[in-house]
């Protein structure tokens, strides 16, 4: 239990930095993607956001490298 205290306490002080705030909204977004695919499951329109999302992903990571 001594390490989940010690992780707690160390992210406690990260809260309001900018990785603090970064690993929360990524926390926020794998919880939310997880309903929508695991309970929502019906509900095209939800997934149907994640695959827009990924999308505008992958075409912002093809710009940031130039091939040849």
């Amino acid at each position: 239990m001594a390490a989940a205290g010690s992780f707690l306490a160390i992210f406690q002080n990260m809260k309001k930095t900018a990785t603090g705030k970064a690993i929360r909204a990524c926390i926020i977004e794998v919880a939310e993607y997880l309903e929508c695919s695991l309970i929502k499951g019906q509900d095209d329109s939800c997934m149907q956001e994640y695959a827009e999302k990924e999308g505008k992903r992958k075409e912002r990571t093809k710009k940031a490298v130039e091939l040849e």
